[in-house]
Formats: C-alpha cells, sequence, structure tokens
C-alpha cells in the first residue's frame, strides 16, 4: 500500500474513533441539581420544583426547556406566602393552577387546586399581596391588580410561554419583601420582626423542620432577598441593625432591589422560582387576627405568629444571633430579659 494512501486510512481511523469517543461520553441525562445549601444549614433540603428537575437535560443556552408545573401552595397566612414554582413575567407574579382544578376565587379565595401543607385553601388576593404603595388609608390604591399578580388556569399556562424555551431558574430560597421604600424599612422591628421573622416562620412551616441543640437546622436559608419596590438605602437603618442582623443569620444571602426587578422584567423572560415566600404589609394587615382593613396597619404579622407550628421554629436565629456575642452559651434553662428603652420618644435608641 502506497504510503500516502495509508497515512490517509490512519487519519480517518484516528478521527473516527475520537468522534466515537466523544459520543460515547456525552450523558444525556445528565442532572440540573440546585446548588448546595448555605453553610448554615445542617441538613440536606430539597424543593419540589427542584427535585423534579434533578432529571432534566442540561442545554448549553442559559435558558432551558422544563415541564409545565403547576404552582404548589405550601402556607397561606395573610400576608405571608410560600410557594414552589412562583412564576415572574414582565414583573407580573403568577400562579399556575392544577389541572382540572375548579377557579381560583380572587374575592372569597379558594380554589385553583391550592391547598396548603396545613389543608388550608389559597386566601383571596387582597391578603397575598398588593400593589406595595405607601398610600396611607386609602385601599383602593393598594389593591393588587392584573399587574401585580394573575392566577392562572392550567388553560392559560401558554401566557408563560413555558414551551418556548424562554423560562429561567430561579434557583433554591427567595424572599420578596413588597414593602415600599418610603415607609417603615428602615426600622428594623419592621423589616426584621415583621417581614423577616414572618417570611421565616412561613417558610418552617412549609418544611419538616428538625433542628439540633447548635441551632442548626435542615430549612434552606434564602439564598436572596428582593424588593421590588425599594433600593438598598430603604433598609438600612442609622443603627445599623438590619445589615448586622441579616449578614450575622443569613451571611450568605444576597439582595436584589427595585432597579434589579426592572432588570428582570426588561428581558420579557418568565423567571420560575424553585421556592419563593411572598411577603406584603398591606395584606397582612387584612388577617383577621390584625383587627380587618387598616384597622391595625401595624400588626401585620398577627397571623403569622398565630399560626401553630414547629415551637422551635426561631431556634435558628436565635443561636446564630448568640453566636455574636461575646458570651456564647446557651444557658440551661430558658432567660426572658427585658430591656427598657421609654427614655427614647420613639424607641429607636437616637
Amino acid at each position: 500500500m502506497a504510503p500516502a494512501k495509508r497515512q490517509l486510512i490512519i487519519y480517518l481511523v484516528v478521527i473516527s474513533a475520537t468522534l466515537i469517543f466523544a459520543l460515547a461520553r456525552r450523558t444525556p441525562n445528565s442532572s440540573l441539581s440546585s446548588s448546595s445549601s448555605s453553610p448554615s444549614s445542617f441538613f440536606s433540603s430539597r424543593s419540589s420544583y427542584a427535585a423534579h428537575h434533578s432529571n432534566q437535560k442540561f442545554l448549553s443556552s442559559p435558558s432551558y426547556r422544563i415541564p409545565n408545573l403547576p404552582t404548589t401552595l405550601l402556607t397561606t397566612d395573610a400576608g405571608y406566602h410560600s410557594f414552589d414554582s412562583l412564576y415572574l413575567k414582565n414583573g407580573t407574579v403568577y400562579l399556575l393552577s392544577a389541572p382540572n382544578a375548579p377557579p381560583y376565587d380572587p374575592v372569597q379565595g379558594g380554589g385553583g387546586g391550592f391547598v396548603d401543607v396545613l389543608e388550608r385553601e389559597l386566601l383571596p388576593i387582597r391578603q397575598i399581596t398588593s400593589t406595595g404603595l405607601p398610600s396611607g388609608d386609602d385601599q383602593k390604591l393598594r389593591d393588587a391588580t392584573a399587574r401585580e399578580i394573575r392566577v392562572l388556569k392550567w388553560e392559560e399556562r401558554s401566557l408563560l410561554e413555558l414551551d418556548e424555551r424562554k423560562v429561567l431558574r430561579v434557583e433554591g430560597t427567595t424572599f420578596i419583601l413588597n414593602d415600599s421604600g418610603e415607609l417603615f424599612l428602615d426600622h428594623y422591628y419592621h423589616m426584621w420582626a415583621e417581614l423577616l421573622l414572618g417570611a421565616w416562620k412561613s417558610l418552617t412551616l412549609a418544611s419538616d423542620q428538625k433542628e439540633d441543640h447548635f441551632g442548626n437546622t435542615n430549612v434552606e436559608d434564602p439564598r436572596r432577598i428582593m424588593f421590588p419596590h425599594a433600593e438598598e438605602k430603604n433598609w438600612r437603618d442609622w443603627p445599623g441593625l438590619n445589615g448586622y442582623l441579616t449578614k450575622a443569620v443569613f451571611p450568605s444571602t444576597s439582595f436584589e432591589h427595585r432597579l434589579d426587578w426592572e432588570e428582570r422584567k426588561a428581558t420579557g423572560q418568565t423567571y420560575v422560582f424553585d421556592k419563593a415566600v411572598l411577603v406584603d404589609r398591606t395584606a397582612g394587615s387584612q388577617g383577621d387576627k390584625c383587627g380587618g382593613p387598616t384597622k391595625h396597619y401595624f400588626k401585620m404579622n398577627g397571623n403569622i405568629f398565630d399560626t401553630p407550628g414547629n415551637p422551635n421554629w426561631a431556634q435558628p436565629i436565635r443561636q446564630r444571633l448568640l453566636a455574636t456575642l461575646p458570651a456564647s452559651t446557651p444557658p440551661t434553662v430558658p432567660v426572658i430579659t427585658y430591656i427598657s428603652r421609654q427614655g427614647h420618644g420613639r424607641s429607636g435608641g437616637r
């Protein structure tokens, strides 16, 4: 055989073998798993969406095809709602009803196949979210419209373009705090004692919470906290407690603000949140434990804290805060300490 012909045959064999080897190494069912839980988590945890997604094909595109998943209601309390597979498109939050479910009633609540872990049906829209406007006692200006939230029937899912590879997954747990930047956020007892503690309580209700004596828990920390209507400067209080508490309790959590929300809106794509806790001050004030519409506007967490759950739901937060103090050894018996700030006109310590 001529040398040139022999070299050509060897070249073709090498190329063929390389292609066969490369094809054999492809994994059509490679998993798209969520990132590992935050360092402060002790037990493994996963959302139903992430679990469902673990066997989906990974694509090179930043967006990828997902199965059509209805939204799962985890907990429903006035002003505090936890969901799996919550959708966001063009700045509007979408709940996708289950197949063959009866229509959701936005005024009275119920329907849509939405039943939480405590077997409660989804509350009416007024107790879920609002426009986020700081409109004083004018409830009509705060009532949510189709620009803020929509509950879709299963047959209407094409509005989310789920089959057009335009859906982007937002991994992990997200706290969406729908407060206006003009009120309340720069006071730690409104941001932390109301918004964030309430969101954490809602999250623990949605989980089979376990914890050890160090405060480690299987409940995943929020990956991000989103403020659709506020900027960073709005929640930074002058004593610095909001920042201090957040870094001590949720050390791996990132923040998104109004501009980030607008940037997601500008993409025109659909985002699906693995797990989201939607918190709204106006909606919280509509709860029956808050005295009804606008009567106790400053008591937004009346319902969520009254809902039975794990009695140690706040233990992880307590232990993480204790760890920042010089004497961080937990007491053997409960100790209640009352700090009086009555000498200050507004108990803010100024």
